[in-house]
């Protein structure tokens, strides 16, 4: 839903996002689970698609989020377009909008079409170093599916036939699940800021362990921090939720990623990982990668 067209051009701050929270028309009526997702969970996704692995920081992976997921009562939430500064924002943009029922039963069909219910097929292994995979899970008819595609629109001769045609008709899906609107049309209701109520923090005080900035580029930027209920401490995972949760997106929506944390006369880094509806704060998939949850 990268490509969404209705989605307004973002500015270089998270703060800007929060205006865009206000806007839009009411969406259309709520989608209502059926066949699609966990034991009619509404918070169980029918649809994730991400990336994972390639050549990124360990920061940067542990923010990882999925590009798209769509859930079963037809919430849809989704990566918007990032921003290309340094540093960036210390919080990715992250949008939400609902489907209608006719617009996730469409979802649901492409799905169907695009044969992605039956067991993945060998997509092969491109020789492309650091590509990653791209990742697409679907929960339709009472079946977890999970496709992982190696370099996915990276042409090799020496895939077979098979294989070539199974990365095509992954990537075709993925294109037309991402422009939802093209798949949709008024199914598919207004955007808003999506504001989590939970995150999950990977709290250091040895800054030495963060990323030099290059020679002309701005050094780190200390701040106070103000969320008296969450007491900084080394850990891979620390939670954060509910109210506290609220004080925590206000603190980062005008951080950036060299912004670090001063506390009881210490200085902290801080990665924030906004938790989406399906997942644990601290499961085992804290740093795996969109798949996880």
């Amino acid at each position: 839903m990268g490509t969404i067209r209705r989605r307004v051009a973002l500015a270089a701050t998270i703060a800007l996002f929060a205006s865009l929270a206000a806007c839009g028309d009411d969406p259309p009526d709520s989608a209502e689970p059926g066949g699609v997702g966990s034991g009619g969970d509404p918070d169980s996704p029918v649809l994730v698609i991400g990336h994972e692995g390639g050549f990124t920081t360990p920061d940067d992976a542990y923010r990882t989020l999925p590009d798209l997921v769509v859930y079963a009562d037809g919430r849809v939430v989704s990566m918007g377009a990032q921003i290309m500064i340094y540093p960036g924002p210390a919080l990715p943009p992250l949008f939400e909008a609902q489907l209608s029922s006719d617009g996730l039963a469409t979802v649901v069909d492409a799905i169907r079409e695009a044969g992605l219910t039956d067991d993945a097929p060998d997509y092969g292994q491109p020789p492309i170093a650091d590509a990653g995979q791209t990742v697409v899970v679907v929960d339709v008819d009472g079946r977890r599916v999970e496709h992982r595609a190696e370099a996915l629109g990276f042409d090799d001769p020496s895939l077979s036939a098979e294989q070539r045609e199974a990365r095509a008709t992954l990537e075709q899906f993925v294109a037309t699940a991402r422009d939802l609107d093209g798949l949709v049309g008024a199914e598919l209701g207004e955007e808003s800021l999506f504001e989590p109520d939970r995150f999950r923090l990977w709290v250091r005080a040895d800054l030495d362990d963060l990323p030099a900035p290059e020679p002309g580029e701005p050094g780190l930027r200390e701040r106070e921090w103000t969320i008296d209920a969450v007491e900084l401490v080394e850990t891979r995972c620390l939670a954060v939720t509910d109210v506290d949760a609220a004080e925590l997106f206000e603190l980062l929506s005008d951080a950036d990623r060299l912004t670090v944390f001063e506390a009881r006369g210490e200085l902290w880094s801080v990665v924030a990982r906004p938790v989406l509806p399906h997942e644990e704060v601290c499961g085992d998939d804290v740093g795996s990668g969109p798949a996880g949850g």
